[in-house]
């Protein structure tokens, strides 16, 4: 994952891992399909269910299209679904439009915190990993190089909360998979050698038997925080080759008989955003 770039490099992965489907890719298809558009369409799953069709080696339709156009240039969504709104206009040939780009590069300089980090919301003192790691990812899906990751590192070493774990926000002592997994991509994005710190502790997450737990008081592992663990890692150039069978066993546990995934062994309900995180999960595991 030299230059990384969040989505591009997350979606090249989920490629490599429906590969390992097999003959269970076409029923993938099949439940992802059926999902799109739903009784109340939302953007946050339409990236999903685009990326988890580009990773199957299906087009997107038109209808899809049809649904983005309907958001305008986006300006008016919260900065979550804006994000959402780049990352699915990059998956077309002709990228982000124009309007797009511009509330993209607008939010994130209305968004920068106090602390020099990133936030979700205008004004706010301080930043948050995930904010740090959503808006950067919406500037490289936009194709805008305004705004550097480097410039984040002082507010993202803010959060670091003892131990090699981070926090979500500077400040908080509370650590957490996903902030965690948001420090290590970021320093990447910046050209950065990630803290060997965070790849130790982002390791001992992963549970005996299983995958990773979002914090280390989680009763259970989940399939996001091991699909966001196994990416950092990558990222990091940390081997994981030792933790390749349990991981395996428990993604492919998670699978569903009408072709998605759920997101622990105590959930029955399989959606996209799931689906893609088990692709995700296994083009770790197998490239």
């Amino acid at each position: 994952m030299s230059g990384l770039h969040f989505s591009r490099d997350m979606l090249a992965l989920a490629t490599h891992g429906a590969a390992h489907l097999g003959g269970a890719g076409r029923r993938v298809g099949r439940f992802v399909r059926a999902q799109q558009g739903g009784a109340a369409p939302d953007l946050y799953y339409t990236m999903f269910e685009i990326d988890c069709l580009l990773a199957l080696g299906e087009v997107p339709g038109r209808a899809d299209a049809d649904r983005l156009r309907g958001y305008g240039d986006g300006s008016a969504l919260d900065t979550v679904h804006l994000a959402c709104l780049s990352r699915c206009w990059s998956r077309w040939p002709d990228g982000v439009p124009e309007g797009v780009r511009g509330s993209v590069l607008r939010r994130a300089a209305a968004c920068r915190a106090a602390d020099g980090g990133f936030a979700l919301e205008v004004g706010a003192p301080r930043s948050s990993m995930y904010a740090g790691f959503l808006l950067i990812s919406a500037l490289q899906d936009a194709g805008v190089a305004d705004m550097r990751a480097a410039g984040l590192l002082p507010a993202v070493e803010g959060a670091h909360a003892g131990g090699g774990g981070y926090a979500e926000e500077p400040g908080r002592t509370a650590v957490a998979t996903n902030a965690t997994v948001a420090a290590i991509l970021l320093h990447r994005a910046a050209g950065v050698r990630a803290r060997a710190r965070a790849v130790r502790w982002l390791r001992s997450q992963h549970r005996p038997g299983g995958g990773f737990g979002a914090t280390p008081a989680a009763p259970l592992p989940d399939l996001v925080s091991t699909a966001t663990a196994l990416t950092a890692l990558k990222a990091a150039g940390a081997s994981f080759a030792a933790l390749r069978d349990e991981c395996l066993d428990f993604v492919e546990g998670l699978w569903d008989e009408r072709g998605g995934f759920v997101g622990t062994a105590a959930d029955t309900q399989a959606d996209v955003e799931y689906t893609f995180h088990a692709l995700l999960c296994f083009g770790c595991l197998t490239s």
